[in-house]
């Protein structure tokens, strides 16, 4: 398992995978791994406070690493769907969301570490396994001091996928991008697709997965602080020529702390606001009719 959500450059430079690789940008207190290395270019840029830098240590990667930056589809792990059944008690997850948001979206807890889980996707839709929320108590100067760090499969490559994806792509009119699974769940939790980029910023190959969709509306819904915005800014730049670009205003820091209403609130003010109007609102309301009627069949079934 490697903790690409909350490795060091040096890390990522040695345990990483793929040719793209998320770090903790060291230039500002960052704890989403809003950073990223290219191992075959040797430099590095921050997406949250665009420091960026050249590697020092160059190295040619080997035969074997090299085939895993340009190919991580080919060398990443995958299970069968079954696989995920393993991890079917969302725990912490139901203290955040409803139960069949969380049963939608696949999250649920490690029975064995205790770590709150979400799957995690090739770009094909594989099942690659999952990502990890992980608490951790770190001993610090001024005493101990708690933090998250989310910690994903190794051979599988963050900047090449989105969660909320799983290899589908039906043609999505307007399509919410986050930063994490948190965030995109809670979105789904209220109608809206929410895709997550694992991370304060948008990678090229995430963009092309985004196109699929053929959206004519993305909203940005990434956090309301000094990252979130700086990652806002970016994707004015980067989504300009794929869809109207509009910024979710959130009352919380990020949507996983408000409330559902407040939630659809945000969403709906934000859709209003472009050429496309509103007519999604009916749309989001038919797909939690049909996945709460789908959780309730799941139960059912269970139960008997």
């Amino acid at each position: 398992m490697a903790d690409t959500g909350g490795m060091s450059l040096e890390d990522a430079l040695a345990y990483g995978q793929g040719e793209e690789r998320p770090f903790r940008c060291f230039v500002h207190e960052d704890s989403t791994a809003s950073a990223s290395v290219n191992v075959l270019k040797n430099v590095w840029y921050c997406h949250a406070c665009h420091a960026s830098g050249a590697v020092n240590s160059k190295r040619t990667p080997k035969v074997e690493e090299l085939a895993a930056m340009l190919e991580p589809e080919a060398t990443a792990r995958t299970y069968p769907a079954a696989f995920a059944e393993l991890y079917a008690e969302p725990v912490y997850w139901l203290t955040r969301f409803s139960p069949w948001v969380c049963w939608d979206k696949g999250l649920g807890e490690d029975p064995f570490t205790g770590d709150a889980t979400f799957p995690v996707h090739t770009p094909a839709g594989r099942f690659a396994g999952v990502g990890r929320r992980r608490v951790v108590t770190e001993e610090k100067e001024d005493g101990a001091k708690r933090s998250t760090r989310y910690l994903y499969p190794r051979n599988w490559s963050a900047s090449r996928t989105l969660f909320g994806m799983a290899g589908q792509h039906h043609t999505m009119p307007v399509i919410v991008l986050l930063e994490g699974a948190a965030d995109a769940t809670s979105v789904w939790e209220v109608g809206a697709p929410g895709f997550a980029t694992y991370g304060a910023g948008l990678h090229l190959p995430q963009k092309a997965l985004l196109a699929r969709y053929r959206p004519r509306v993305i909203l940005l819904g990434f956090d309301m602080d000094e990252a979130g915005e700086r990652a806002v800014t970016r994707g004015f730049k980067d989504l300009a020529d794929l869809a109207e670009i509009k910024r979710v205003r959130w009352p919380a820091k990020d949507p996983g702390e408000c409330t559902p209403q407040e939630r659809r609130k945000a969403l709906v003010r934000a859709v209003s606001a472009t050429d496309y109007g509103v007519d999604v609102v009916p749309r989001w309301d038919r797909y939690i009719a049909e996945r709460v009627e789908a959780f309730e069949r799941y139960t059912e079934e269970r139960a008997s």
